[in-house]
């Protein structure tokens, strides 16, 4: 049995979400409404918003609980408003894209003049409120402004016209992904370049030929741009609407906006022919975007830490990201890093010094010795260096290790030490010359074949580093000893 995702709304669920609210819905006309979707398994376990004529609630059908789903809910008061909202859903059954809300099903109460539309559900709300609780970073901001026209160009490509595009009307789903909602009031050109239509819709972001009454494709452009000059924080509402409307725009001094602005701007020309069209719109965002990118992540700077270590290199975001040198304080082990960042971390290729001689030259990922590298160990250390693969910090798959008295392992590793086939070859100084075999936490376990330097030689199993069970030893004269081992020494 699937788990159920939270609780049922009671009666006291609703006189709360309703108070302090200007609805057009009563207590008892959404406990009526959450009771008719009861009857097509549909259990509402939220109340998102309300307004003068629709409510938005949370909702999961009964058969997938783990399916999260926003109902809206209209009231029909006459017959054009249940037309424009039948006309909203089929309309959105034409489009399908990742910009665009899907919608699933539509219900009708006839008895209480209640209309359903039942959509995908947008975990983080509505740009609006999200942009006012969120310090958006310019990139995330350009990349909500391509969603956006993305979406726009879906619909127009339809020969859709939203008519009522707004931070209200967009939604942003768990991962960012930017939902153009709400098509209640859109309309579909049959033929025509545009609309004689009633006023309606949001005066902030309707193009004057819209307050006039005439509808077409570029009012969508238009409200795209006083969506981007609300995510700029342009002050283009209120008392400056009126010159905004004349085309008389404010001048930019902000030179990090001033090219996106510039954009907005150009969509919102009072003459519709003379507004850049959508596609364009894509190309020059996507020039700022790279604008942009070049001029962070190409600026050298140097950043001190409250520590005392030091970075000198280059930024993106504010982050470490590029080439760059870090100076450790003194108090760290590690001396310095000199190679690739990306988001505060070394990624790429880089080589790393410590204080007391040590130093790796190869790949990391996520901060830590990732992929092929090169260990170089202090004169004080018996290990000399170590040249393979690593995987977070150890030496983990094929490698060659080689100490400092001349012996040298060439073979497989697994959390930093000897583990698997591998070949010892013991230095001049060492009775024996090799072993060819298993490895297990750098000890000789399993079958192998030991030679010594005087001819001898051992073929058989080893436990903890030494002969132990079945074997035979091989002496240079010729002779053997055939049986159980124990510890190197042979069993009678």
């Amino acid at each position: 049995m699937q788990q159920q995702q939270g609780k049922n709304i009671n009666k006291e669920d609703i006189k709360l979400f309703l108070k302090g609210k200007q609805s057009g819905f009563t207590s008892n006309q959404i406990e009526l409404a959450i009771n008719f979707l009861q009857q097509y398994d549909f259990q509402v376990i939220q109340l998102i918003d309300t307004g003068a004529f629709g409510v938005v609630m949370k909702a999961y059908e009964s058969q997938n609980s783990l399916k999260i789903l926003a109902i809206k809910l209209i009231i029909v008061t006459d017959a054009d408003i249940l037309k424009d909202n039948i006309q909203e859903y089929q309309k959105s059954l034409l489009i399908k894209h990742p910009c665009v809300i899907r919608n699933y099903q539509q219900l009708y109460d006839d008895e209480n003049e209640f209309y359903f539309i039942i959509s995908e559900f947008c975990q983080k709300g509505n740009l609006f409120n999200y942009f006012k609780q969120n310090s958006l970073t310019h990139e995330e901001i350009l990349k909500i402004c391509n969603q956006i026209i993305e979406g726009v160009i879906a619909l127009h490509d339809k020969n859709i016209i939203h008519s009522d595009l707004k931070p209200q009307n967009i939604l942003i789903s768990s991962d960012n992904q930017i939902k153009i909602c709400d098509l209640g009031m859109s309309k579909q050109l049959l033929g025509s370049k545009s609309y004689t239509v009633a006023k309606r819709g949001s005066l902030d972001y309707m193009a004057p030929e819209q307050i006039q009454g005439i509808l077409n494709k570029q009012c969508d452009i238009y409200a795209v741009g006083c969506i981007i000059c609300f995510l700029l924080n342009l002050d283009i509402f209120g008392l400056n609407l009126i010159n905004i409307k004349k085309g008389i725009f404010p001048t930019i001094e902000d030179s990090s906006i001033k090219e996106l602005a510039s954009l907005a701007f150009k969509m919102m020309e009072v003459e519709p022919k003379n507004r850049i069209n959508l596609q364009n719109c894509l190309l020059q965002l996507k020039q700022i975007q790279n604008n942009n990118a070049n001029k962070s992540i190409n600026q050298n700077q140097v950043k001190q830490y409250l520590n005392g270590d030091i970075y000198q290199g280059q930024f993106k975001e504010d982050k470490m990201n590029g080439k760059g040198t870090y100076f450790y304080n003194e108090s760290s082990d590690c001396k310095k890093y000199e190679g690739e960042y990306v988001n505060d971390k070394m990624e790429g290729f880089g080589v790393l010094e410590w204080r007391d001689g040590d130093r790796y030259e190869g790949y990391f990922k996520n901060g830590q010795k990732n992929g092929k590298g090169t260990y170089f160990y202090n004169e004080s250390k018996s290990g000399k260096k170590h040249e393979g693969e690593y995987v977070n910090d150890k030496m983990e798959g094929f490698g060659v290790l080689e100490w400092r008295d001349g012996d040298r392992y060439e073979g497989y590793f697994k959390n930093g030490q000897m583990n698997g086939k591998g070949t010892y070859f013991y230095n001049e100084s060492n009775s024996g010359k090799k072993h060819e075999g298993e490895y297990v936490n750098d000890k000789k376990e399993g079958f192998g074949v030991f030679e010594s330097r005087n001819g001898d030689r051992y073929e058989g199993y080893f436990k903890n580093g030494n002969f132990n069970g079945k074997g035979t030893y091989y002496y240079k004269n010729g002779t053997k000893q055939q049986g159980m081992w124990v510890d190197n020494k042979f069993q009678n």
